[in-house]
Parts: structure tokens; C-alpha cells; sequence
């Protein structure tokens, strides 16, 4: 018996495979939130990890099946049941150029979005591994001193009963932490929503049975995720500035919010787990550097910097490369590195433009315009010059105040705040 694939498709549903691409993402998410579930992890997916993980398996399965369709056309084919084995014969007479045309369009989309997803989550990774650049210490000895050490929680047993090494080498580095004198009490932050089994708790109960005094132990059960604890650390105990135990994966993602919210940092790196023995810890750290990302997104907001009141420009060179010399005292007065980006305005004819600082002589007083920016503007117009930074949200935005400094006739320094 045999049967044509038009048949075949009609009997099982379109040839098209695209309307089962949301039913594989989601099947494939939830089996592995399932498998995370019954193999007794303490690790659980946020609902915006979730969203995160949903999206990456989407594109990467269309891309797959998109990929297969092209592999395997929709044109009539035989189906051999007697022999239990597909033979497709692709008759490229039935192919047309518009189908040619379409498949190509829909591959280079396909490609294009991975490679746009795959450029996000690396630059994710990238973002969150530097803010914990000089800022991490894997000796007690190099770690500078702070009244508050932040522990990080985790479960001290995993679901099939055998006890967390994550938890022991953070209460290892916590108790070595400690009795170097690096700092005078520990703040225990975690989970602590179930009674009697809430990692604070745990981790209270385990430092004590070392030998830590009870008094330099302080519990916060609100601590159901990592940027929790970071902000309660400020916003509900008031610390500014503190040093977090946890692993280095772990440090640096923290260290990551502590910038965000304009906590003053260090961390403290515990033992690490052989990445082979703990495998989807790490993959799901790849994930929470993601959402890290996308959690503080609005937190920083851009705000005036530096700023150089009525400079007089003293020169203007179409020849030269372009850019905007500044006399060095000058711009170090205003805190302008060089090569800095700048967004300057021309008070004599209302012209803005964007251009980058370089640094002429020192004491010269120069304001000199170059290359196309000499077009702008002319010896003996006033200039204001602007430089832009991204602070972190809440305290640190407002209390900011940018360095200004205004000058006279011949450059000299007026007045700087």
C-alpha cells in the first residue's frame, strides 16, 4: 500500500510543521522544569526566567524546523508502509521561484534572530562577569574590612537528601571571613518563608555550631532572590557598603546589582563545586545573568556629568582630525577624560554637536574645533561643553551633582562647583 505525502499530510495534519513549534518550546520548557522538580534541585525558575527560556527555545526550534523544511520540501512524495520506510522523491519541477524566494527570506530571518539572541546573551554574560572585575578577593587576607558581611543563601540539603556543597563552602568561607576580623557581624540572607526550614535559619544554626557567637548573627527571610537581598541589604538594614560570601559566579552577579543600586561592594569568594557535579546550577547561572540584565533595566538613567560654561573657542582647524582640544587643566578641572564623548553647544549660532574630547596644552587656556566641528563655529564664539554619565536609580541619582565649571574672556576659570 502506498500512500502520496499530500495524502499523508492531510490525514495527519498541514505539512507545514510551523503550527508545532509552540507546542515543542513549551513541552521542552516544562520538561525541563519538571526534570529540575523531580530530581530534588533547590534551583526554581522566576516567572521572567521563564519568558527568557521560552524565547530561546522558540526561535531555536524554528529556526531547526525551518531548516527542515527546507531540507524536505512539501511536494508530493511517496509513503512506502509495506517496507515501514519513507522514500521522498522531490520532483524540482513543482518547485517555483517564489517558493525558492520565500524560503530564503524565512532562513535569513531565522539566522539573523539567532545570531541577534546569541549576541544578547553573551553581552548579558559579559556585563555581569566585569562588574566583579577587582572588586572579588579569594583570600581573607586581601579582603578590605567592613562592619557587615553579606552571606547569600542556599538550601543546605537537596532534594535527594544529600547535603548541598554550596552551603557548606559558603558557611567555610563565612567562618573564615569572620575570624580574620574582616568583618564584625554576618547578615543572613535567604529564603525564610518555611518555618523551621528557611535558609537563614540553616545557615544560623550550621555558624553557630562552628563557633560563631549568636550575636553577630542577623536573619533576613526576605532574601527570596538575589537582587532581594541586595536591596533589602540597603533599603531595610541601611547598608551602603558591605562584603558578600558567596561563590564567584554567584559574587559577580551580585556585585552586578550592588553597582545598580549603588551599594560600596566587595566580595568574598566560597569554594567553588566542580562545574561537571553541578552542571545545571551553572546553566541556570547563565540564565539569572539574563534576567539580572533585564531587572535593572531603568535603573540607571543618564544624567549631566561635566560640564564647561562659555568656553571662548580660540582656533578652528578643518584639516585636523576631528574632535575638540581642550586646555588640559581645563578639562581635568572638569573632570573630562580624554577621548570622552561630548555633546556641545555653540551659543553664538545655535549649533549642537557631538564630538570627543582631546587634550591641548597645559595652561594654554585653547578651545581649539576640529575637522568637520570647525565648520560649526568660529574663533571667538562661546561654547558650552557637556558630558554625560549613567547613574544608578534612587539614592545615587540623587545626590548626584555635576562638576561645572564657567570661564571668563580668555578662558580663565571664573567659578567651579
Amino acid at each position: 500500500m502506498k500512500l502520496k505525502r499530500s495524502d499523508f499530510t492531510r490525514e495527519f495534519g498541514r505539512s507545514n510543521p510551523a503550527f508545532l513549534r509552540p507546542a515543542f518550546a513549551l513541552l521542552s520548557l516544562g520538561f525541563y522544569d519538571w526534570s529540575e522538580t523531580k530530581q530534588g534541585s533547590s534551583i526554581r525558575f522566576s516567572t521572567r526566567q521563564r519568558w527568557v527560556h521560552l524565547g530561546a527555545w522558540f526561535v531555536a526550534i524554528t529556526g531547526i524546523l525551518n531548516i527542515l523544511d527546507a531540507v524536505w520540501p512539501n511536494e508530493p512524495g511517496v509513503l512506502d508502509l509495506k517496507k515501514t520506510r519513507v522514500i521522498m522523491r522531490i520532483d524540482h519541477s513543482f518547485t517555483s521561484e517564489k517558493r525558492r524566494t520565500i524560503l530564503t527570506i524565512v532562513l535569513t530571518f531565522c539566522l539573523l534572530a539567532l545570531s541577534g539572541v546569541g549576541a544578547f546573551l553573551l553581552l548579558c554574560q559579559w556585563w555581569v562577569y566585569e562588574a566583579g572585575d577587582h572588586r572579588i578577593f579569594k583570600s581573607a587576607d586581601d579582603v578590605p574590612e567592613n562592619e557587615v558581611g553579606l552571606v547569600l543563601g542556599t538550601a543546605k540539603w537537596l532534594g535527594n537528601g544529600k547535603l548541598n556543597r554550596f552551603f557548606s563552602f559558603r558557611m567555610d568561607a563565612a567562618c573564615r571571613l569572620y575570624r580574620s576580623g574582616k568583618v564584625g557581624s554576618l547578615l543572613l540572607s535567604g529564603n525564610g518563608l518555611t518555618p523551621g526550614r528557611g535558609e537563614p535559619e540553616q545557615m544560623r544554626n550550621e555558624l553557630i555550631a562552628r563557633g560563631i557567637p549568636a550575636d553577630v548573627l542577623k536573619l533576613d527571610n526576605g532574601g527570596i532572590r538575589t537582587l532581594d537581598s541586595i536591596v533589602r541589604a540597603k533599603r531595610v538594614y541601611g547598608l551602603n557598603q558591605l562584603t558578600i560570601v558567596s561563590q564567584e559566579f554567584h559574587n559577580r552577579r551580585a556585585l552586578f546589582f550592588c553597582r545598580a543600586y549603588g551599594i560600596d561592594a566587595v566580595g568574598f569568594n566560597a569554594e567553588d563545586v566542580p562545574r561537571s557535579e553541578a552542571l545545571r546550577t551553572f546553566l541556570r547561572e547563565s540564565l539569572a545573568r539574563v534576567d539580572a540584565v533585564l531587572e535593572i533595566r531603568g535603573v540607571y538613567i543618564s544624567l549631566v556629568k561635566s560640564k564647561i560654561h562659555r568656553a571662548v573657542v580660540t582656533g578652528a582647524d578643518v584639516n585636523y582630525e576631528g574632535s575638540l582640544a581642550i586646555s588640559a587643566d581645563l578639562a581635568e578641572l572638569a573632570e573630562l577624560e580624554e577621548y570622552e564623548r561630548i555633546l556641545v553647544g555653540n551659543m553664538a549660532n545655535g549649533e549642537r554637536f557631538e564630538t570627543y574630547v582631546i587634550y591641548a596644552g597645559r595652561g594654554s587656556g585653547a578651545i581649539l574645533l576640529n575637522g568637520a566641528a570647525a565648520h560649526l563655529g568660529k574663533p571667538g564664539d562661546r561654547l558650552t561643553i557637556m558630558s554625560f554619565g549613567l547613574f544608578a536609580a534612587h539614592e545615587e541619582a540623587r545626590t548626584h551633582r555635576p562638576k561645572i565649571i564657567v570661564l571668563g574672556e580668555k578662558n580663565e576659570v571664573l567659578r567651579h562647583k
